[in-house]
């Protein structure tokens, strides 16, 4: 992924360790301890009118798929793949 972004100024990478070793704290591929939320996505996103790709475990495109709702990227311009079954990210419609 980083030399996607070294090779396009508009593509940036970001590394989000949910148990980093003492090493990865120290480099240049670390850039946030646990999971992505609002606040730290609002942090490094610089325009949220955008259109973002997720790919990966089903709990964390859930998960960054609800933060970027919650920051008010439309979920139009939010794009996933799942690496097996398809399913949706939205969350179930509560029952009456």
């Amino acid at each position: 992924m980083n030399s996607l972004a070294e090779l396009n100024e508009s593509v940036k990478a970001y590394y989000c360790y949910t148990q980093p070793e003492v090493a990865d704290h120290t480099s240049s591929h670390f850039h946030k301890e646990g999971y992505m939320d609002a606040v730290w996505l609002r942090q490094v996103i610089e325009e949220l009118d955008a259109t973002y790709y997720l790919c990966g475990p089903v709990s964390f495109m859930r998960s960054v798929y609800t933060e970027l709702l919650a920051l008010g990227v439309a979920a139009d311009n939010i794009h996933y793949e799942f690496f097996g079954p398809k399913a949706s990210l939205s969350p179930a419609p509560k029952s009456v």
